[in-house]
């Protein structure tokens, strides 16, 4: 069905407010609050879900009826709920209500609503489910006594559904940034730092950790960073993407550049601290078993390490899980 343009006006004024939320605690009873004013309704629950355990958070508008004294009889009988059961069935997530599947007297047969529902005042429940995350969903109801709920009004929440999961994504981002970033100042870490970008890809700002990285391993303060390694001497900057437009930069030193290792003791190193064997490194580089083991013990020696277990510790620091570790491009 095609919404009309108040709808589509009120929507997107909802859309805008809800991609200004910073918190992910205010995001629950601001949705209820939307959704109860483009939907008239006697209330609205905003349930978010943990979908590998039983927790769940419920927050609705008005906000009494989060703790009210029916909400244990609401989990004994919910499975009975059309919508949740057409959903469980299907998988179809898609806004629903009740009397799209049961009239007025199939309702009034469910102990859901003899003993939800009705108590309640409620005639019918307008829902929808949307997936956040690997663990997270939410679902979205609007309830209200009289006349049951229309296609217009189950397009409006249907149009909501994707707003909903940018904005639970944004608001975790957000969170997750802001904690870095006060931590980041607070200890004002040497090693690490976050920066901002612009929308031309280069930095808008950074905190002081980053503003004394960028120097070590760019050009010019206003070249392009983009996530990856940059190598400068004994130092390996990793950049991650945090979320949009947010970088954080790590500085992790190359222990094998400062020890100079000859370019054989490094190859033999790597295979060393990846599980092979002297025999089976002396068979592959046409050497000899001891020649193997002299090699190693000079590396150790270089890199004040006691054995393989340290070294492959250091190779970890400075080569993150999926990275070629240094040194492995002897073995190409």
């Amino acid at each position: 069905m095609r919404l009309g343009e108040g709808d589509l006006r009120a929507l997107l004024a909802c859309a805008g407010e809800l991609a200004a939320i910073d918190e992910p605690d205010a995001l629950p009873g601001q949705v209820a609050l939307f959704v109860r004013n483009l939907i008239p309704s006697d209330f609205v629950a905003y349930n978010e879900m943990d979908l590998h355990t039983p927790r769940s958070r419920v927050v609705t508008d008005p906000g009494e009826l989060a703790e009210h004294p029916l909400n244990a009889a609401w989990e004994r009988l919910m499975s009975q709920h059309p919508v949740i059961a057409h959903a469980q069935r299907t998988g179809d997530l898609s806004a629903h209500s009740i009397s799209d599947f049961l009239g007025r007297r199939g309702r009034a047969r469910l102990e859901l609503f003899a003993e939800v529902f009705r108590p309640l005042g409620v005639a019918d429940q307008l829902g929808t489910f949307v997936q956040v995350g690997e663990q997270a969903a939410i679902g979205v109801a609007a309830s209200r006594s009289g006349r049951d709920f229309d296609d217009r009004e189950r397009a409006v929440l249907e149009a909501l559904r994707p707003h909903l999961v940018l904005a639970y994504r944004r608001a975790e981002a957000r969170a997750q940034v802001r904690s870095l970033v006060e931590r980041l100042t607070t200890f004002d870490e040497l090693d690490r730092g976050l920066i901002e970008l612009g929308r031309d890809g280069r930095v808008a700002h950074a905190t002081s950790g980053a503003a004394r990285l960028l120097p070590r391993y760019f050009a010019t303060p206003r070249e392009a960073i983009e996530p990856g390694r940059v190598e400068r001497g004994d130092g390996v900057l990793v950049i991650q993407r945090l979320s949009e437009g947010w970088l954080l930069l790590e500085e992790r030193r190359d222990p094998f550049a400062r020890a100079r290792l000859t370019p054989r003791e490094r190859e033999v190193l790597v295979r060393a601290t990846r599980g092979e064997t002297d025999r089976e490194i002396a068979a592959a580089l046409g050497v000899s078993p001891r020649t193997v083991a002299k090699h190693l013990e000079r590396s150790y020696a270089k890199l004040d390490v006691r054995g393989r277990r340290e070294a492959a510790r250091l190779l970890r620091q400075v080569a993150p899980r999926g990275d070629p570790a240094p040194g492995s491009e002897h073995l190409r």
